[in-house]
């Protein structure tokens, strides 16, 4: 997609600039607008999964996902490119009581350091778009996968916003994180249009293309998952969209 040295250098980003750990304590705060039960409400309706199921969460920064699913009583592999993620990860699982169901590990997800088959199931959220091939991340999150395993990608796009929901964001951001509004500027100018950040559609043509069936697709998750108080801060910046797929048994 990119000569190996773009690649390299976003990835190097992603690491050690985007997911900092500066940036893991502001992402982890986040957490006090968000409705961690919509989104367990969520995972309810949408695993059908026996209790002694393993989950892969994949891209599991500061380990939010994979604390919901450990409380829902399965076995949690949590992965990331930063370390830094899953130092606060680690303290977050260790403070909820979660650590005997919770193992986390520092892997590349366009490359994952698992063997093939050897997860039930794999969930995805927010991370598609930080990764310079989302195709190769898409294969990697199939290959481990056990056959008639599900694999749950939600991603996002961002929407329009005017001069006034621009300010606003910035400010609601500098209160919970106390970062300079000008944070992202580095990533803009020479990180963000490196990432194909793929649509809905691209998505759903690669699972298609490898074969998974039972694709199902849900739009404004977060009408589901975030509280009012969520929806009213950032609602005019990113929507969410959920899309599932089985890998189908060997014929």
């Amino acid at each position: 997609m990119y000569p190996e040295t773009m690649r390299d250098k976003v990835k190097e980003y992603m690491r050690n600039e985007r997911w900092n750990h500066r940036n893991a304590t502001a992402y982890d705060r986040y957490k006090k607008v968000s409705d961690r039960r919509g989104w367990g409400r969520l995972m309810n309706n949408i695993l059908d999964l026996d209790k002694n199921s393993r989950i892969l969460d994949f891209g599991t920064g500061t380990g939010f996902m994979a604390s919901i699913l450990a409380e829902m009583g399965y076995a949690v592999v949590g992965v990331d490119l930063s370390k830094a993620m899953l130092d606060r990860a680690r303290e977050n699982i260790m403070a909820e009581g979660l650590s005997d169901k919770v193992y986390l590990m520092q892997s590349d997800g366009e490359n994952l350091e698992m063997e093939d088959n050897s997860v039930d199931c794999v969930v995805s959220r927010w991370v598609l778009w930080t990764l310079p091939d989302p195709r190769k991340g898409i294969e990697e999150m199939i290959r481990v996968t056990k056959p008639g395993g599900r694999i749950v990608v939600m991603d996002g796009r961002e929407k329009h916003r005017n001069v006034l929901q621009r300010f606003k964001n910035s400010l609601v951001d500098f209160i919970l994180t106390q970062r300079h509004p000008l944070w992202r500027k580095r990533f803009e100018e020479e990180i963000n249009r490196h990432l194909p950040r793929y649509s809905l559609k691209e998505i759903n043509e690669v699972f298609g293309g490898a074969g998974l069936r039972d694709i199902e697709i849900m739009e404004e998750v977060e009408e589901i998952t975030e509280n009012w108080i969520h929806r009213a801060v950032f609602g005019s910046g990113w929507s969410t969209f959920l899309i599932t797929g089985t890998k189908p048994e060997p014929e």
